[in-house]
């Protein structure tokens, strides 16, 4: 693992450990790795470069992802759902309890709890798993739909 990435992962509020990262997807917009620990492979988070020529503006993107995020949580104990930290992605606060980390170069970092079995696909491979996807986002979209929307910061203007 490189150093930056380790210092990135060190600004995070995650338990000291002997961190390992390895690139995770194909990363056409923001960089991402799998972070884990050798002695602990259970524990493992998302490590995300925001890629800011892109979304410019990274406290609204940030704001708007906690917002969501909040938002699907509580769909989810609306429906009795136990554990709503393995339905959703959990955001890893910054050790001063920001949301992303800014680096010496200007880039962007984000954490997330890897929820289990997470994989990404580029391009789907069968019938199943195109199917599994559009239920997976009309789901998310029911779920959206009393979101208010007044409440989110338009991150890329004219893009709908």
């Amino acid at each position: 693992m490189s150093e930056p990435i380790k210092h990135i992962i060190e600004k995070f509020d995650v338990q000291d450990a002997n961190w390992l990262a390895e690139p995770f997807g194909s990363g056409h917009i923001n960089d991402t790795y799998k972070v884990y620990c050798s002695s602990e492979p259970q524990i493992s988070y998302l490590l995300q470069r925001v890629n800011h020529h892109v979304f410019k503006d990274v406290e609204g993107l940030m704001s708007n992802l906690q917002i969501v995020l909040k938002h699907l949580k509580g769909k989810y104990r609306e429906r009795g759902e136990v554990d709503v930290d393995k339905k959703t992605l959990t955001l890893i606060p910054t050790k001063d309890g920001q949301s992303f980390v800014k680096d010496q170069d200007g880039n962007y970092w984000r954490m997330f709890i890897l929820l289990e079995n997470t994989r990404s696909y580029d391009i789907v491979e069968n019938q199943e798993q195109a199917f599994a996807g559009g239920q997976a986002f009309g789901e998310f979209q029911a779920m959206l739909a009393d979101l208010d929307v007044e409440e989110l910061i338009e991150i890329l203007p004219n893009f709908h």
